[in-house]
């Protein structure tokens, strides 16, 4: 079976390399360092209050809060509407989405029940 290449140039530097050498046999997983701030923390929990998404905030957030659970802690979002949509034509909610990647989020309107929920947590 012939390979396929991904570029013209890929097939011409495979070409020249040799046999030996083999095309794309393996995948590496990556980390981009990056620091992250809380709005606020109490014990291992840290809130991060967001009116919205921006782009890049979900695998932005989904990261931290991975890294976070890693280390024993909890990330909670803290929005005045939970319940729109994420992105324009996208039809998960922001409640929905920390659902899927089990993190909790509050509506401002739930600051009671956040804080009960860490009292007992």
């Amino acid at each position: 079976m012939a390979l396929k290449f991904r570029s013209k140039l890929e097939k011409e530097c495979s070409e020249a390399l040799g046999k030996e050498w083999k095309y794309e046999p393996c995948r590496i997983a990556y980390t981009i360092r990056k620091n992250y701030t809380p709005d606020f923390v109490k014990g291992k929990f840290h809130i991060e209050v967001k009116g919205f998404f921006r782009s890049g905030d979900r695998q932005k957030y989904k990261s931290i809060a991975e890294q976070l659970k890693f280390e024993g802690k909890e990330l909670i979002f803290l929005m005045p509407r939970p319940d729109s949509k994420v992105a324009k034509g996208n039809k998960i909610t922001y409640r929905k989405w920390c659902e899927k990647y089990d993190i909790k989020i509050f509506s401002t309107k739930e600051i009671k029940e956040l804080k009960k929920w860490t009292k007992i947590k």
